[in-house]
């Protein structure tokens, strides 16, 4: 079987950094941006299995980035991770098309299995 191509959107770059190395050693394929903007345009050149975004970003947040990207790659899975965790913020990341949805800072071992779940329901 292929690796898992995960992209990891955060505008925290140190979370990015250990959440990109610890899904590598658990064999996904990691690619990150920092920014609403940067994802858009990586994934309108680039294909990947799964993404996760971080709703609250500056600029362009996860929910703009989110219904941007929905817009070219609508069957994307999307795991929405947030430190600001409410049930509003849920609700408004599932209806921008979010599948799934976490608090920072996340078990790896709980989002690994979501990864890989989504992709083999994906796929």
């Amino acid at each position: 079987m292929d690796s898992i191509r995960v992209f990891l959107v955060d505008d925290e770059e140190e979370l990015v950094s250990s959440m990109s190395q610890r899904l590598e050693n658990r064999g996904f394929v990691v690619e990150t941006a920092f920014d609403g903007e940067s994802a858009v345009k990586f994934l309108k050149e680039n294909d990947v299995d799964v993404m996760v975004l971080d709703q609250v970003m500056p600029g362009m947040d996860g929910i703009q980035t989110l219904r941007e990207v929905k817009k070219f790659k609508p069957g994307l899975k999307v795991i929405m991770l947030t430190g600001y965790g409410t049930i509003d913020t849920a609700i408004e990341g599932i209806k921008a098309g979010a599948v799934e949805y976490l608090i920072k800072p996340c078990d790896t071992v709980q989002l690994t299995e979501m990864i890989k779940s989504m992709f083999e329901n994906g796929n």
